[in-house]
């Protein structure tokens, strides 16, 4: 999942650096994705280390979380003044709304990764469990 944050934090600097060759006119908007790109991609360079990996992931997951909650409700205002007859930009709403769809796919797959890894430390609980239940049960009866 490490470099799967990696690469999601590339992604999202590249979309800031895409939408600024894209328009001459530099708004706001477009550095967006960056201030979540950055830290998505310093999540993910220090989970490559495997005793940060668990804090710097969900740490992570939070990050794009932010993103893609606040950067779906920025669309949602921008498409109803939009729906209303104001002026709206369409390049910002445009890299918004890749910058929420690329967040929220993080956010599933690590959810995803997340209850995997929780299902198999399950999985390995209760198979040592079961082995530890049988030596108690077959220790007492060798002895008499």
């Amino acid at each position: 999942m490490a470099r799967v944050g990696i690469v999601f934090g590339l992604l999202l600097c590249g979309l800031t650096y895409a939408a600024m060759v894209w328009d001459a006119d530099k708004i706001p908007a477009q550095f967006i994705p960056m201030m979540f790109g950055i830290p998505l991609l310093f999540c993910g360079v220090v989970a490559l280390n495997p005793h940060r990996r668990k804090i710097s992931m969900q740490f992570a997951a939070s990050v794009a979380g932010l993103g893609g909650v606040f950067g779906s409700l920025w669309c949602v205002t921008r498409c109803i003044r939009l729906a209303s007859g104001k002026l709206v930009g369409m390049h910002g709403l445009t890299v918004i709304a890749i910058m929420s769809i690329l967040c929220l796919v993080f956010v599933v797959l690590w959810c995803r990764s997340y209850f995997q890894m929780r299902r198999r430390q399950n999985a390995s609980a209760e198979h040592v469990a079961g082995n530890s239940d049988e030596v108690q049960i077959l220790s007492p009866s060798e002895e008499t």
